[in-house]
């Protein structure tokens, strides 16, 4: 494995776990208040959509991990796709999920917006970091 592929591979790592942990910690806070509102259903649909946003945003960066092992500059049509995939993945799970009547919709659509504005700032800065890695040298990405 190549200098670039893994700074890739372990800057991907590094944003999985940082995403993890973000959604762990909004699910700390905000279990108390989605209880009190919806009652015993606000677990599923919190995790279920802590979950959906979580994957979207793990989805939806694989194209910034890919370009950056192949150390491609930093530009916009790779944070384009990459937004549009992650809103595509969201979709595509959240409206089997809300339709389904698994999960209480309105707690599951919130959590869903939550996570997703959450996981937004890690996903960004992951986007920004990757790419101008991948169009610098090593000693800018030790930093």
């Amino acid at each position: 494995m190549n200098g670039s592929r893994r700074r890739a591979a372990v800057g991907y790592l590094r944003f999985l776990a940082w995403s993890i942990g973000l959604v762990v910690l909004a699910l700390a806070v905000g279990y108390v208040p989605t209880r009190t509102w919806v009652g015993e259903a606000a677990l599923p649909a919190m995790l279920a959509g802590c979950a959906i946003g979580l994957l979207a945003s793990w989805v939806g960066a694989i194209p910034v991990a890919l370009a950056a092992a192949r150390g491609v500059k930093a530009g916009q049509p790779i944070a384009l796709g990459s937004m549009a995939l992650r809103l595509f993945v969201v979709l595509a799970l959240v409206l089997p999920g809300a339709l389904s009547g698994w999960f209480a919709r309105a707690p599951l659509v919130v959590w869903v917006g939550i996570s997703y504005i959450v996981l937004l700032a890690v996903d960004t800065r992951y986007a920004l970091v990757a790419l101008k890695a991948g169009s610098t040298t090593s000693e800018s990405v030790e930093r």
